[in-house]
């Protein structure tokens, strides 16, 4: 799955918001609390933290792991729970006077079940990369 958005924001600015967990519980859907574990960064490679969000009235912990960072031109992260590995990249590139933030997703189930479900949620976690985007995007724009 791959989205893009642009936003008229220098790409430090726009790099900050997509990774510092203060900001990022501002645009991730239902995502409530990121925190990494004990004084690890949040741009250093290989930071643990685990990200909290809501799902309908459950509340669902994710362990992640930063995989790759490149200030400010890429953020790459990995997250996990029992049924799912999710590898997400964003890359930022300047862009006429701003950003273009390409990001892709990669979902995969540990098991069968979750395999086939992956699949048949494809269209729905695209339609939510690109309404994330466009929280990304009102929040570096002031909007």
């Amino acid at each position: 799955m791959i989205s893009h958005v642009s936003i008229e924001a220098p790409v430090g600015e726009v790099f900050e918001r997509l990774v510092k967990p203060d900001y990022r519980v501002l645009w991730i859907q239902n995502a409530f609390n990121i925190r990494y574990d004990g004084n690890a960064p949040c741009t250093a490679p290989g930071a643990a933290f685990v990200q909290v969000q809501k799902d309908g009235g459950n509340t669902i912990r994710f362990r992640g792991v930063n995989l790759n960072v490149e200030e400010p031109n890429m953020f790459r992260y990995r997250l996990m729970d029992r049924m799912f590995v999710i590898d997400t990249t964003y890359r930022l590139l300047t862009h006429h006077s701003g950003t273009l933030v390409q990001m892709s997703a990669e979902l995969r189930g540990k098991n069968p079940v979750s395999q086939i479900i992956g699949r048949w949620t494809a269209g729905v976690r695209q339609r939510l990369a690109s309404e994330e985007l466009s929280a990304l995007k009102r929040l570096c724009e002031g909007a």
